[in-house]
């Protein structure tokens, strides 16, 4: 406040308004007394007047550039200091010297316990589809056979061909084909043969992404085996059945399978599939005729193999045979390397927190396959680093042992070990050591 308007307090030294001749110590003011002044303020035409704020701003402003350089100092200090000071009970390789290595640990390997050791299990082990989802899935290839002297059933082969009855088709050089959707397509009777009661047809419009259904070796029958009918029996489309194969008969030269599936007035024509959507017959009832309606013959699949011509029969069933069992191991390879690829991903953030010299150690896919050959990598001694490694142990052996049972059915087939090597390259499940 300007001295003009307050006056000092003797006792205290407090400023006191001049309106108040009293201080809040108790001091009382004197009646008449002229009270002293803080400061005298210069009058506003005088140099000092002028000068003062100049003085004010330079004072100021050397304050401020004092205080900064004080705190530089300071916080120059401290960064040196800090940067001297070793990170406390934190792994080499997680320091910042090991940065290039540990950038992004998984936090799994950091915050949470290692899970139960990966299961691995081929394809093989796999359960069979349910009769809801093999019937969902072959249902769009069945079809309904129409003539101008009734109808039958049949199923496609391929995108442009259709596989049904002689017996359903005779007499007729073209057929109208209903799809499951309810669609129809012309067809022409292209071929037919009373010897097997087997007729191609082929479709004059072709839907290039047309479902169709692949075709059984003779020797995928089994004694027992559940088998499904799918057809129109009695003009019912889409009606499915279900049985198991009774036994094989020859019928007339011809092979024959029995089932007690119902087959019925309709369903001539249409597929006998196994549980793994594969056809195995063709439906028929022809060859029984009306008196043995309660007990269902399909004809066997390898005189749809022979009908169809070169395209399906160029190949022996032992080539054919072949050719699925390739398949099959590079499924079962393609099954246990999702699994590997899931413990790879989790070894990753492991090596960079608990090798001792991660980026010494020279990296390669799978490493963690050697865990179950005895080899030995040098770990921090921090107590989760020690419970990871257990679970990459334990995951290694699984690998192992899934891998050595594959690869003996693979033998037992007559597998060649040069095949089965390069799918395992494929599917980076080749270890040099396991190979021997």
């Amino acid at each position: 406040m300007n001295a003009q308007y307050v006056w000092t307090c003797p006792r205290c030294g407090r400023g006191v308004p001049r309106r108040v001749s009293s201080c809040r110590c108790g001091y009382q003011q004197a009646a008449g007394a002229a009270p002293e002044a803080i400061t005298t303020a210069p009058s506003p035409s005088s140099p000092a007047a002028v000068a003062s704020p100049i003085l004010i701003v330079a004072s100021v402003a050397v304050a401020i550039l004092a205080t900064a350089g004080v705190s530089a100092w300071w916080w120059t200090g401290r960064s040196h200091e800090n940067s001297a000071a070793p990170a406390a009970n934190v792994p080499p390789a997680l320091t910042p010297a090991r940065a290039s290595v540990a950038r992004t640990p998984p936090r799994v390997i950091d915050n949470e316990s290692p899970p139960p050791p990966a299961k691995f299990e081929t394809g093989n082990d796999a359960p069979l589809p349910s009769i809801e989802e093999l019937v969902t899935r072959t249902m769009p290839a069945v079809v309904t056979v129409e003539t101008g002297d009734g109808l039958g059933s049949g199923f496609f082969v391929s995108a442009d061909t259709v596989l049904t009855n002689k017996h359903v088709v005779e007499g007729n050089t073209a057929v109208m084909v209903r799809k499951s959707t309810g669609g129809t397509i012309h067809a022409q009777v292209i071929n037919s043969s009373w010897d097997y009661d087997l007729a191609i047809l082929k479709l004059e419009v072709v839907n290039p992404a047309q479902v169709y259904l692949p075709l059984a070796l003779s020797s995928d029958v089994h004694l027992g085996a559940e088998v499904i009918a799918i057809g129109s029996p009695l003009g019912l489309r889409n009606t499915v059945t279900r049985g198991i194969v009774s036994g094989t008969r020859d019928y007339r030269g011809i092979s024959v399978i029995q089932t007690d599936a119902a087959i019925n007035p309709g369903n001539s024509g249409g597929p006998l599939i196994d549980r793994e959507g594969r056809v195995i017959g063709v439906n028929t009832l022809k060859l029984a005729g009306d008196a043995l309606q309660s007990l269902g013959f399909a004809v066997s699949v390898q005189y749809v193999r022979r009908m169809l011509g070169a395209d399906f029969a160029l190949k022996s069933e032992g080539e054919i045979q072949r050719e699925q069992q390739l398949a099959t191991y590079e499924k079962d390879i393609a099954t246990l390397a999702l699994r590997a690829d899931e413990v790879e991903k989790r070894w990753q953030g492991f090596r960079s927190s608990c090798f001792v010299d991660a980026e010494a150690t020279p990296s390669m896919t799978r490493e963690w396959f050697g865990l179950a050959d005895g080899q030995t990598f040098t770990l921090h001694d921090v107590a989760r680093c020690k419970s990871w490694s257990g679970y990459f142990q334990e995951s290694a052996e699984g690998v192992h042992d899934a891998l050595r049972d594959v690869e003996n059915r693979a033998a037992s087939r007559g597998l060649a070990v040069s095949f089965t090597r390069q799918v395992r390259r494929k599917y980076k499940m080749f270890w040099p050591d396991w190979d021997r």
